[in-house]
C-alpha cells in the first residue's frame, strides 16, 4: 500500500531541482562556516568581535603590506557575489511561479548486480583504495613537512 497519493509524491520529486540542491549545499556550507568559526573562538578564548583595525594591529608583518589591496578586491568580489545570491534567492521565492518540469525518463540498466564481481560487494577494497589514494594525494607533503619543519619556532599570541 501506497501512503501517499501520486501526485504528492511527484511533485516532492519534480521539486528536488539542481537549483534547490545547490541552494541546501550553500545553506549548509555558510552554516558550517559560521559554526565552527563561533566554536574555535570560544574553544580559544578569542573574543568574537574584535574593535582593533586590520591596520593596527601588531602581527601585521610588512611584507603583508602589498597583499592589503588584493584582500579588498577579494573582499568586494565576495560582497557582490553574496549580493547575487540573496538576489537570486528572493526573486526565486517571489517571481518564479513556472510549473514543475516534466519527471525526466531515465535509463534501464543493460545489466544487473548480480552480472558484476562479487568482490566490490564488500567493504574492504573500497576502504583499501581510498588508503592508497589518500596516501598517493597527502603521503608525500605530509612526509616533507614533518620531516622539514623546524621545532624550534617560538610561540606568539595574536590576541
Amino acid at each position: 500500500m501506497d501512503d501517499h497519493p501520486k501526485g504528492a509524491l511527484t511533485f516532492m520529486l519534480q521539486g528536488l531541482t539542481l537549483h534547490g540542491v545547490m541552494n541546501a549545499l550553500v545553506w549548509t556550507t555558510f552554516f558550517i562556516c559560521g559554526f565552527l568559526q563561533f566554536l574555535a573562538t570560544r574553544a580559544f578564548g578569542i573574543p568574537l568581535a574584535s574593535r582593533t583595525m586590520i591596520s593596527a594591529a601588531p602581527y601585521i608583518q610588512p611584507e603583508w603590506q602589498a597583499l592589503r589591496p588584493l584582500v579588498g578586491i577579494g573582499g568586494s568580489i565576495l560582497f557582490v557575489s553574496a549580493l547575487l545570491y540573496f538576489l537570486n534567492m528572493l526573486l526565486t521565492c517571489v517571481a518564479s511561479h513556472a510549473p514543475a518540469p516534466e519527471t525526466p525518463a531515465f535509463a534501464e540498466a543493460l545489466s544487473g548486480p548480480e552480472e558484476g564481481p562479487a568482490i566490490l560487494d564488500c567493504w574492504r577494497p573500497w576502504l583499501v583504495f581510498t588508503a592508497v589514494l589518500l596516501l598517493l594525494a597527502y603521503g608525500h607533503p605530509l612526509v616533507h613537512l614533518v620531516s622539514n619543519t623546524p621545532m624550534n619556532v617560538p610561540g606568539m599570541r595574536v590576541w
